[in-house]
């Protein structure tokens, strides 16, 4: 899905941490610039996906490289991250999916959710449709999804 109300800077209150969100050629999808507190940035390629009425950000890293934040950083695999995001009035809230909490799901349970170990890391090898179901299931899991971060927009992109 596309929603251009989405598009522009977006921060948390008293930080210089940014997610930036900008229209890209491809249809359907947004370029997502983070830029940390240091202002170190990553560029990401980013699609909105509805999942019955959640909505979730998948994003994957563009042109790795070490000067990028560490945000960024933590996506060295070009692997899809899932963030759930949702609007709450003319604020949006984000949530990742907890890469430890993943690492420690599949050691448990190998049969949650198809996946590779890839360097240390879990890459889900699942269907759309099992990747989604796994992420409904897990969402109220306050371990499988970060705190919320509550971000206002700063600068209109249009």
């Amino acid at each position: 899905i596309f929603d251009a109300s989405l598009i522009g800077v977006w921060a948390e209150n008293d930080t210089r941490e940014t997610w930036a969100l900008s229209s890209c050629d491809k249809k359907l999808e947004y370029t997502l610039v983070h830029t940390d507190e240091s202002g170190k940035r990553g560029e990401f390629s980013a699609r909105l996906v509805k999942v019955e009425d959640k909505t979730f950000l998948d994003i994957v890293p563009v042109n790795p490289g070490f000067k990028q934040s560490d945000f960024y950083q933590g996506h060295f695999l070009t692997t899809h991250t899932f963030v759930h995001i949702s609007k709450d009035g003319s604020n949006v809230k984000l949530s990742v999916l907890e890469p430890q909490w993943l690492k420690e799901v599949v050691s448990v349970n190998p049969d949650a959710i198809r996946h590779q170990k890839i360097s240390g890391e879990v890459v889900l090898t699942s269907s759309p449709k099992e990747t989604q179901k796994f992420l409904l299931a897990n969402l109220n899991n306050r371990e499988a999804f970060s705190k919320p971060i509550v971000l206002t927009l700063k600068r209109n992109g249009k």
